[in-house]
């Protein structure tokens, strides 16, 4: 019996994935074509900010890049594309936030998404529950009665 391994699409990661200017992020880039190169860009509405180049490397089977960047002070806060390009025109990219200072990112962290099943208890005292039949018993028979007293 054989084995045939698919070479997958490039994909890459960032962490952290939310940062503030002047801090180090590290790309991790997979499933690549060992010796390709990649162009690292950070992008926004307001343009393109080059970050470097990555080249992979081919580890086992597949090959990829780890590589760290300092973010650049000037970058302003918001959401970002980072793109790692080919020349080629192969494009991988990976969501990346800037805040303005640390304290935000670490904010920005806590309140990231988990995967974690939430519920929500909706159960009512009996007490509760008890006066509420007396409540509609008490007005259906009110209501009855005014019905009656038209008559």
């Amino acid at each position: 019996m054989s084995v045939a391994l698919a070479h997958g699409e490039p994909i890459i990661t960032v962490e952290p994935t939310v940062a503030s200017p002047g801090e180090q992020i590290t790309i991790i880039g997979a499933d690549m074509e060992d010796g390709e190169v990649f162009k690292i860009t950070l992008e926004n509405a307001s343009g393109t900010v080059e970050l470097g180049e990555a080249t992979a490397v081919k580890e086992g089977e597949e090959a990829g890049f780890t590589a760290a960047f300092t973010l650049p002070d000037d970058l302003t806060a918001g959401f970002y594309l980072l793109r790692a390009a080919t020349d080629e025109g192969e494009t991988v990219a990976a969501d990346l936030t800037i805040v303005s200072s640390a304290n935000q990112a670490n904010d920005a962290l806590l309140m990231e998404a988990s995967g974690v099943q939430h519920t929500l208890d909706r159960s009512k005292p009996p007490l509760l529950i008890g006066s509420v039949i007396v409540l509609a018993l008490l007005s259906a028979g009110l209501g009855l009665r005014l019905v009656l007293m038209r008559e």
